[in-house]
């Protein structure tokens, strides 16, 4: 007879192409959450108290989703408004510039 393996109950925090995401086990179905933070020192520290209680969330049973994304998130408020156009658009360029070059020669 095998012995069945342990039913893991925890988080963890690894890095997936340079960025941080944590990690863990629902009922035996893997999840992760991807913080959009580097993967260095600085920032491995500051996210271990997030590990933790990731960690107690799911041993009683409680989805921790909603709170990670509550709380890396970013508002559409704090994103920078539009840059102002420079320059001519692609259209407005091939109209004056290109086209009245680009004519057959009137001349023989």
């Amino acid at each position: 007879m095998t012995e069945q393996r342990q039913r893991r109950h925890g988080c963890s925090l690894s890095a997936k192409n340079g960025v941080l995401r944590v990690r863990w086990r629902e009922d035996g179905v893997r999840k992760t959450f991807g913080t959009g933070l580097p993967d260095t020192p600085h920032d491995r520290e500051q996210l271990a108290p997030v590990v933790v209680v990731v960690g107690r969330m799911v041993r009683r049973g409680q989805d921790p989703m909603p709170i990670l994304q509550a709380s890396f998130t970013v508002a559409v408020a704090d994103q920078a408004p539009p840059v102002a156009q420079t320059g001519p658009t692609v259209a407005e360029y091939i109209n004056e510039v290109f086209l009245p070059y680009n004519q057959p020669p009137q001349v023989r």
